[in-house]
């Protein structure tokens, strides 16, 4: 059963009732109607009186209010649910559902599967509208509770629906209709009232949804322009109900709820079963209490929140009508006073009545107060109406602050607003609001209310408050409210108020506020404390002393209860402050106008008292000294902590007003600033926890001093402060003799020394304070540099040294003092520095001396402590020094730096070619050091015996490592340094010195270029040392490339360390990857590159190559390192194809662009050694080297130096490294294929190559592989390599499928390396033979063992060359053949890098036998049925994306594959996602490539043509939207280049044309609508003016500079794509022209809004010249040629209309004849058509009115412009 509604009775009464029930108490009197009040009791009778009063204020019962009946749903009362569609009644039924998942999805389905089909124009548009005007009822029942659900979702949800079915025209009005005319009176008010409520709603995204159907189609009044219900709702006539249901969700949300949600019928309860005896039965166990039901089970807030939802929606609409009712002027009175009658000439509106009534309802105004009983309420109204509406919902607050700040502003004169009830309500709710929020709104409205009534205050009293509603007066309330609510108080207040003065509560509260800091909110309250205190009565604040204190006492509370805060003190403290001062000088002024004859204030001197009688001048001067007294203090203290700069301002602008109006008070204002001040800086016992130093107190008064600048008067004053406190720091600074206090010492030099610092011009012009400061340095200079501290110190010293005719003795006794300091300490380097400053500055006189070696032993000690801990500080310190030598150093001195220095510079320069680089400051500082020397001291510099282990690492530093590119500021200085340095010593150097340098830079060189921690590439350290030319200031370019690279022996050993041969060379196009199973392609060890990406034996072999390329007669001494570069170039060809991996020589730092310069540095080699090795060999030497290594076995040759040597010597070490990996197998076919290519080789010859890797077969497989793979890649055809052929495949045939994968794989590789070249006329094998292999590998298949994916790859491969000999066979082995290209194809992407070979070789697969079935039927009928599921397989491999991976060639090669069989294939294209799919292929392809990909993009253009034009044509609720594909705006901003040697930059190029000529293309056979949206997508994204136009007119040089690019010999209409190749140098600006052309014809609205807006008027012309020249002759005649055929003339043509055509003037003429009078219509292009638009003109009329005259040539040109846009 569900639980009962709630009642309004309190949780006390129902259980004091309920205990009633129990005793049998069922009749319950009322208590006895309260008598009048009695007169206030005395003292003695407080008890008796209490008794009474609680009896009499017993709560009456309250019956809980009936709830009403649940309302009838319209799907069953009005017989609905037979009239839906099931499906539908479902969806409706649920909407009435407790749960809130099932109304959300309710919700959510009608939205989307039955009003959004309406709107989206689909099918069944007029049959889903005809469905929704039926449950128009239903939906009206269903909303308000919706859309008022406690859930936010389903509120939202609702909106939604609510604004959807408004959205459309006949729900709408169907909609208010029944609203209108069918609804009940009740329905009309919930459901206008939970929508004006939704438009308000708490949830942002709720209230902005039901906000805009809100104002969209509700107006206030009939007389608005539309009020038919077709378009919107007039609101004046149901004013009443929703004024009705804003009351009551205000004042009685709990009815409001019991409407929306009416509960289930009660069942009555058992009766309680009873003894004979009449007693009820004692029920066991302990009782159950009641649930606490202020949270229900199906709500998701409590009832307290509910209440305050519903009441912040009332108040929102409350706001709302507040805002938007008409008022007129005679209806607000600005300041209204008590006791006035209010006068207007024109009644308000009956609206505004019913608003009356609500806001002068009390309780109302409780929504003001911030807790649970507000004060103006009389405990009549407590117990009547409740607690107050406010409690504990801050959110509410603030929309009743709205409320108040809208009354203010345009009802507070109504005649039915009450100003006292709302000056007491906000008065007394402002100063007790403990939210920082609800404060931030009240503040506007609060300070509205006080300018606009003055007498606010008053209103407040209670002796003001005896009006209606039964108010009690405050007064009554106050005296006689005790701790229980009943009776006045026993407590100090009411005993200690001053008898005869009237209390103002809310003043009272006020000044709490201020003792709280405006309540955390100081920043925000104290501005407003001054316009606060301004609107105070003299009643309220009466001018004595009494009432002043109280409100200046209350201000100060703030600081000392440290409200101010922390966070943000000084910000606070400053508002703080600026308020106490303004509202002192507010009070001075008022005190100063007040007559003094007349006591203070208007209230009577009886209520002042005794004690508050005094004269003007007393009271306000004990004011100014006291509060001023107590600022200075705080300040100094630090009690109240502000900016010195800010409270010297502020405290300035006191005093400056206070000036205006009273001297008298200025002067004693200024003797309690100066005395504090003075008394703070220098007092007998100064506060040591003062909170403020003396540079903020200087600060302080230079604050002042500035800003009282324009005051004379006090500006005299602040002279003789300042030359006050100057003489008093001389005097303690004098007083240093007489053995003072150190610390009284050092306050006294800073106070001088800022004191002249902010007081200069007024010091300096004094001659007594000038005497004074020479006296002092002349007698006292050494025991201050001891006692003072060195910033002190130097202040004094720095300005008047210039001043002093003894600065040479100063300066000498200085020098010594620093020189004696303790080092330690650091009190003479720091003094120092300081000194350094100013000599860097110019600020030390020309004429002072260093007499010598005063400063010699503490530079020594810098100089050591630099080495040693590398303190960059102290050496710049000595650099500055050494810039100074007669003011510092001596000569012997120097000479000591150099010798420290050049061991710190030497490590430094070792460290900076590593990588991991030492901080460069030392560095940088010694050579700076070193720079200076030897620019200002070059003798002594290079007379050191160290010079000869400096200068080759300064060597190193400025011609190697000045090569790098990536040499930072730091760097780039420290190589400009050694420069420096360098070119001072090879001036004066000598023979013994240079060799010695030379052989340790060799020596330095060859440990570089195999040191992988060194930053720079060895090939560029070898460049440096070869190319370099030797000049006088360059060692290294004196070297060769035998002393500097490493010996033979070092690169065998590397070799053999970094084991090249576990590294696999991957599957390429052209050549394939021969690795046995079970070898890993990983490095067993860790791997170490440099940050280019190369190993140590990578550097050493890049180093040989580079200057084996620079020198070749060095070649022919070191044929040796042939072996050695193949390998490099083998590696960087495999970086180059595949991308970035790891592997012994290179890294994935290694760059693309490295590995395509190594393999064009080293090819170059390896030819020149094969020619030379060639020179000299005989006709057989075929021969007998084959029969060499057969009989060797592998084994090495003794000698090298011939062919036979070099290929022995490659071919051993292959079989050797077989077992490792094939690296030096795939180094053999390489550079023998390249002896053998340049050989005469004849079939003879191919038969020991033959006989060779036959033999080898077994014992070294990848070795024999590649030896045949070479020869048959030759294409000389012999007998054995038919009999070898045979032999495997046979071999093949007999392998079981339990070794397929080991001994299958391993001939089956065997076998592909026999076949011919792809285009060879060599018959692979005999038929038979070949159907023989194939059935073993169906049987291999269709086996229970796993093939690897390796034997797929290779069988698609052997197949390509099998299929042409079976394609007359059929079989099953078609089958086979068809599965393996499905299974390569969807187990393969081009993501892949091992898979890629394997695409590669299924789509040439695929191609082949698309080729073959088109001219054998047998294998057509066995193609066709599995051609589509192939083709879609190739599609999806070519719609996979691979921009966002690293760029690899054979990534691209494959793709180039891919494109083209696609674009000869018929390959399924999606309709709606085709031209996103192939997009990229247009930027991440070549040029072929690109090509194919447009032609693809083509055919998937017009599929998507296709499908939106059918979508547009069937669209009727005009709700067709179409966007041009994403992928395709992605490529349109790419940038141009023209005739670019960058083939990256110029495939960008290509694709950005190609891309542009793709969106033309979706223009082509495209309805109107279609292009319209196309269009405005390309206006809203700026395309054309950020992208094409510049780009296009670069490409055709149309800028206005210069001459555009001709185009006489191109037709720009035509451009086949295909026929692009790059052996045209222009063939970018032709195809530009194109582009031009195609834009002219799809988007020229877009082109002449360019036009027009373009500033560059140069451009504008050039362009439009070159379009008339070129492009529009022929586009004017495309326009008018279907206008030149007879038929079509014959066919416009009639009896009365004729069509007349002039194509040299580019004219069209329309006759209508009527009577024989012709009437003429002139439809002429322009010249430079389309840049200008279709001109029509009337040429002849007849009979026609004139606005219809135009219209009609209005239409004809819009036509004309729609169909040309």
């Amino acid at each position: 059963m569900p639980k009962p509604s709630k009642s309004s009775a309190s949780s006390g009464t129902r259980k004091k009732y309920a205990k009633r029930a129990e005793k049998g108490q069922d009749d319950v009197q009322p208590p006895t109607e309260a008598q009048p009040k009695q007169a206030k009791a005395k003292k003695a009778d407080k008890k008796t009186l209490k008794a009474d009063v609680i009896l009499l204020k017993k709560k009456a019962y309250k019956p809980p209010v009936k709830p009403s009946a649940p309302r009838p749903d319209p799907l069953d009362a009005l017989g609905i649910a037979s009239q839906v569609p099931p499906d539908f009644l479902v969806v409706l039924r649920r909407l009435g559902k407790k749960d809130t998942v099932t109304k959300h999805r309710a919700l959510e389905e009608l939205l989307v599967d039955w009003i959004g089909k309406a709107v989206e124009g689909s099918d069944e548009r007029e049959y889903m509208i005809g469905v929704i005007e039926l449950i128009v009822p239903v939906w009206l029942h269903h909303y308000p509770s919706l859309v008022l659900h406690p859930s936010r979702k389903i509120r939202f949800m609702a909106a939604s629906v609510y604004a959807a079915l408004l959205a459309l025209p006949s729900i709408r009005s169907s909609l208010f209709y029944n609203l209108n005319d069918t609804s009940e009176a009740s329905m009309v008010e919930h459901v206008l009232g939970a929508w004006a409520f939704s438009a308000f709603d708490p949830d942002s995204s709720t209230s902005s949804k039901a906000h805009q159907s809100w104002a969209g189609y509700t107006v206030l009044s009939l007389n608005a322009p539309s009020p038919t219900p077709e378009v919107s709702l007039a609101l004046e006539p149901h004013m009443p109900s929703l004024m009705a249901f804003c009351e009551r969700a205000i004042l009685y949300p709990p009815s409001v709820y019991a409407w929306l949600n009416p509960p289930a019928p009660e069942v009555p309860p058992a009766p309680v079963p009873r003894r004979q005896t009449g007693r009820p039965v004692t029920q066991t166990g302990k009782p159950k209490e009641p649930e606490e039901r202020s949270k229900p089970d199906a709500e998701e807030e409590y009832e307290s929140d509910r209440n305050a939802r519903y009441r912040m929606g009332g108040m929102g609409v409350l706001k709302w009508l507040l805002d938007t009712l008409p008022c007129n002027d005679q209806d607000v009175i600005t300041t209204p006073n008590p006791g006035e009658t209010v006068h207007v000439d024109e009644q308000p509106s009956s609206t505004m009545n019913s608003l009356a009534s609500l806001l002068s309802d009390p309780h109302f105004w409780t929504s003001l107060y911030h807790s649970n009983r507000a004060p103006w309420l009389s405990e009549d109204d407590v117990t009547e109406r409740g607690e107050g509406l406010g409690d504990t919902q801050p959110g509410l607050r603030r929309c009743a602050w709205a409320v108040v700040d809208s009354l203010v502003r345009r009802w507070l004169g109504h005649p039915q607003i009450s100003v006292r009830l709302l000056s007491v309500a906000v008065l007394r709710s402002a100063w007790v609001e403990p939210d920082s929020s609800v404060l931030s709104a009240m503040w506007e409205p609060l300070l509205l209310l006080l300018t606009k009534v003055p007498k606010v205050w008053l209103y407040s009293n209670g002796d003001n408050l005896t009006g209606p509603h039964g108010l009690k007066p405050i007064s009554a309330v106050d005296a006689d409210a005790g701790e229980d609510g009943y009776e006045g108080s026993d407590n100090a207040d009411n005993e200690e108020r001053i008898e005869g003065r009237e209390q103002f509560v809310a003043y009272e509260e006020f000044l709490a506020f201020l003792k709280l800091g405006c309540r955390g909110s100081p920043r925000q309250g104290y501005p407003a404390v001054l316009i606060i205190t301004s609107t105070l009565p003299p009643e309220v604040l009466p001018l004595d002393k009494e009432g002043l204190d109280r409100l200046f006492i209350s201000l100060w509370a703030a600081v000392d209860g440290r409200a101010l805060g922390s966070l943000e003190r000084p910000q606070n403290s400053a508002a703080f402050l600026s308020s106490l001062l303004e509202c002192l000088i507010l009070i001075l002024n008022r005190l100063a106008k007040s007559p003094p004859s007349q006591p203070l204030g208007t209230a009577p001197s009886s209520a002042i008292g005794n004690n508050s009688n005094p004269s003007h001048p007393g009271l306000a001067e004990a004011i100014v000294l006291q509060q001023l007294e107590e600022v200075c203090s705080s300040l100094i203290t630090g009690r109240l902590r502000t900016k010195p700069e800010s409270a010297g301002e502020e405290l300035a602008k006191a005093l400056i007003r206070l000036e205006g109006f009273d001297k008298k008070l200025l002067e004693i204002a200024w003797s309690t600033v100066s005395s504090e001040v003075l008394n703070a800086l220098f007092g007998a016992n100064p506060d040591n926890t003062m909170m403020t130093s003396s540079a903020d107190l200087l600060a302080f008064v230079a604050s002042m001093e500035r800003k009282l600048e324009q005051s004379p008067v006090v500006k005299q004053h602040m002279v003789g402060l300042i030359l006050d406190i100057t003489a008093r720091s001389i005097g303690k600074l004098e007083a240093v003799a007489d053995h003072s206090v150190e610390v009284d010492l050092d306050i006294a030099a800073v106070l001088l020394s800022m004191t002249i610092v902010h007081f200069s011009s007024v010091i300096w012009h004094d001659y007594e304070s000038r005497k004074r400061i020479d006296d002092l340095l002349l007698g006292k200079i050494s025991k201050l540099f001891a006692k003072l501290k060195p910033v002190s110190f130097i202040s004094l010293i720095g300005p008047c040294l210039h001043h002093t005719k003894h600065r040479g003795d100063i300066w000498h006794r200085l020098m010594e003092a620093i020189g004696s300091a303790s080092f330690s300490t650091g009190h003479g380097v720091v003094i120092l520095k300081l000194l350094l400053a100013d000599a860097d500055n110019s600020r030390l006189p020309i004429d002072v001396k260093a007499k010598g070696g005063e400063l010699d032993a503490l530079v020594n000690r810098m100089v050591d402590t630099t080495l040693h801990e590398d303190d960059a500080g102290q050496l710049d310190l000595v650099k500055r020094m050494v810039s100074y030598p007669d003011l510092f150093l001596s000569d012997a001195m120097v000479h000591s730096i150099i010798n420290r220095l050049g061991t710190l510079t030497a490590k430094s320069i070792k460290d900076c070619l590593r990588e991991d680089v030492t901080p460069l400051g030392p560095l940088e500082a010694s050579l700076s050091i070193l720079a200076h020397i030897s620019t200002y001291q070059p003798k002594l510099l290079f007379t050191s015996a160290t010079n000869t282990t400096l200068l080759p690492d300064l060597c190193l530093l400025a011609d190697i490592l000045c090569a790098t590119e990536d040499t930072d500021g730091s760097l780039a200085t420290c190589i400009k340094l050694a420069r420096v340095v360098w070119a001072g010593w090879a001036v004066n150097r000598d023979e013994s010195a240079r060799r010695t340098v030379l052989q340790k830079s060799t020596d330095a060189v060859k440990e570089l270029l195999g040191d992988i921690t060194v930053r720079l590439k060895a090939s560029t350290i070898i460049e440096s040392v070869l190319l370099r030319g030797s000049s006088k200031a360059s060692l290294l370019g004196q070297l060769h490339l035998d002393e500097t690279v490493p010996t033979r022996t070092e690169y065998e050993l590397e070799y053999s360390r970094c084991e090249v041969g576990y590294v696999d060379s991957p599957m390429s196009l052209l050549d394939l990857d021969y690795s046995e199973p079970g070898y890993s392609t990983s490095h067993p060890s860790r791997r170490h590159y440099d940050r280019h990406g190369y190993s140590r034996y990578g550097r050493m072999v890049s180093a040989l190559a580079v200057g084996l390329s620079l020198d070749r007669q060095s070649l022919l001494s070191h044929l040796w390192s042939l072996r050695h570069l193949g390998l490099l170039a083998l590696t960087a060809q495999d970086h180059r194809l595949m991308g970035a991996v790891d592997d012994p020589i290179f890294g994935r730092a290694y760059t693309l662009d490295d590995s395509t310069k190594m393999i064009e540095s080293i090819w170059p080699v390896i030819a020149y050694a094969s020619s030379h090795l060639m020179r000299d060999v005989t006709s057989s030497w075929h021969s007998e080297l084959c029969n060499q290594l057969k009989t060797g076995k592998g084994k090495r040759p003794v000698s090298a130096s011939s062919v036979a040597g070099f290929v022995g010597e490659l071919y051993a070490t292959a079989i050797a490294t077989e077992s490792k990996g094939v690296r030096d197998v795939l180094v053999l076919r390489w550079i023998l294929s390249s002896l053998l290519r340049s050989a005469d080789l004849s079939s003879g010859d191919t038969e020991h190559w033959l006989q060779l890797g036959e033999s080898i077969r077994q014992t070294a497989p990848q070795t024999s592989i590649s030896i045949i793979l070479v020869v048959c890649r030759l294409g000389i055809q012999s007998p054995r390599l038919d009999r070898y052929r045979n032999e495997l495949a046979s071999h093949l045939s007999g392998v079981p499928s339990s070794k397929a994968n080991h001994s299958g794989l391993r001939l089956l590789r065997q076998f592909i390396a026999t076949t011919p070249q792809s285009d060879s006329d060599v018959e692979l094998l005999p038929q038979q033979r070949a159907i023989f292999l194939l059935q073993a590998f169906q049987k291999w298949v269709a086996s229970d063992e796993e093939l690897d994916e390796e034997i797929e790859s290779l069988m698609a491969h052997l197949f390509l060359h099998i299929a042409p000999i079976v394609q007359s066979v059929p079989g099953a082995h078609w089958d086979l053949i068809l599965d393996v290209i499905e299974t390569n194809l969807e187990n393969s992407s081009l993501r892949d890098l091992t898979s890629l070979t394997t695409i590669t070789r299924t789509i040439d697969l695929v191609t082949k036998l698309d080729d073959l079935a088109s001219s054998n039927r047998s294998l057509k009928e066995i193609w066709i049925p599995r051609q589509s599921a192939v083709l879609k397989l190739v599609a999806d491999r070519l719609m996979e994306r691979i921009d966002d991976l690293p760029r690899s060639e054979q990534r691209l090669d494959v793709r180039k594959v891919v494109v083209s069989a696609a674009k000869d294939l018929p390959i399924p294209i999606p309709a709606d996602g085709g031209v996103s799919a192939l997009c990229h292929l247009l930027k991440d392809a070549s040029l072929d490539d690109q090509i194919a990909a447009y032609q693809l993009i083509g055919r998937a253009v017009v599929l998507w043509n296709e499908r939106l034009v059918v979508e547009a044509a069937m669209d009727t609720e005009n709700s067709f939207r179409c966007t041009i594909p994403p992928e395709l705006l992605e490529i349109l901003p790419l940038g141009v280049s023209i005739n670019s040697s960058d083939k990256e930059i110029e495939e960008k190029t290509l694709a950005f044309l190609l891309s542009w000529l793709v969106l033309f293309d979706l223009f082509v056979d495209a309805s109107v609508k279609v292009k319209i949206n196309y269009l405005e997508q390309l206006r809203n994204l700026e395309v054309l003016e950020t992208t094409f136009f510049p780009n296009i007119l670069h490409l055709l040089d149309v800028t206005g500079v210069g001459k555009p690019f001709n185009l006489d010999m191109w037709e720009v209409e035509e451009f086949d794509i295909q026929k692009l190749d790059d052996s045209l140098p222009t063939r970018l600006q032709v195809l530009a022209a194109h582009v031009y052309y195609r834009a002219l014809l799809a988007i020229p609205s877009l082109i002449r809004s360019w036009l027009q807006d373009c500033k560059d008027r140069q451009v504008v012309t050039t362009l439009t010249s070159y379009t008339i020249h070129y492009f529009s002759p022929i586009i004017s005649a495309q326009e008018l040629a279907p206008l030149r055929i007879p038929e079509a003339i014959q066919e416009l043509s009639d009896e009365q209309v004729k069509i007349k055509v002039a194509s040299a003037a580019n004219e069209v003429t329309a006759i209508y004849s009527v009577d024989d009078q012709p009437m003429e219509i002139l439809v002429k292009l322009p010249a430079d058509f389309p840049l200008h638009a279709i001109e029509v003109r009337g040429v002849r009329k007849l009979g026609v009115p004139e606005t219809k005259w135009r219209a009609w040539l209005f239409n004809v040109q819009q036509a004309s412009q729609v169909r040309r846009a």
